[in-house]
């Protein structure tokens, strides 16, 4: 009765282990890898994502700082790139699901990633009066009734103002939704000098 008593909450302590995280840990029949081996190195993989997320994160932070250096007229162009990036930032989120040893060295991380379905504050009252409301401000409360007199050039800055308030709005209120887009994706991890590194950034699957 001990005996079993034993396996049971070894079992179970081996469950706690590998699915606690949320993700499952697999491997290639030929790879020999202790349990405590692919906890250890679970963790050192799992800080590696973190890592790639937060350093990202900080490069388009760094972006702001630039501007001082960007001509006049690049600067438009610059901050609207800025918002994109910063919204895929803000609003993405990243699970990993599984890691895969092909060997004790090299692994498989499977990750889902899910953004935010911004098509869905097109009928968000709030959403469009926040861009009604920014538009006015910067153009004047006439400037829909004036827009036929409009040369090619105002055309072209009220298209690009647009662009950037909408920006401005989906980064305020897409934290509101509720409703995800997901995909699935594998990036290739490696360990060098015991550290732990991806070998390709996330966000270059971060496209729907």
């Amino acid at each position: 009765m001990r005996r079993s008593a034993c396996i049971l909450i070894l079992l179970l302590f081996s469950l706690i282990c590998f699915s606690a995280p949320g993700y499952k840990t697999t491997k290639e029949s030929g790879v020999k890898l202790k349990k405590n081996e692919l906890v250890q190195n679970n963790l050192l993989i799992e800080q590696a994502f973190k890592d790639s997320v937060s350093s990202h994160k900080a490069e388009i932070d760094k972006l702001d700082t630039y501007s001082g250096n960007i001509p006049d007229e690049l600067l438009q162009t610059f901050y609207f790139s800025y918002l994109l990036l910063n919204i895929k930032s803000e609003t993405t989120k990243y699970e990993i699901t599984k890691i895969h040893y092909l060997s004790p060295e090299n692994v498989l991380v499977s990750v889902k990633i899910s953004v935010p379905d911004i098509a869905i504050l097109i009928q968000n009252k709030d959403f469009n009066n926040f861009i009604d409301k920014k538009l006015n401000e910067r153009l004047g409360n006439n400037y829909s009734s004036d827009i036929e007199k409009f040369s090619d050039q105002e055309i072209n800055e009220l298209y690009f103002l647009t662009f950037i308030v909408i920006s401005e709005a989906v980064l305020k209120y897409s934290p509101k939704i509720k409703d995800f887009k997901s995909q699935n994706i594998e990036i290739k991890a490696a360990k060098i000098n015991n550290i732990w590194t991806l070998e390709d950034s996330i966000y270059n699957y971060t496209e729907f």
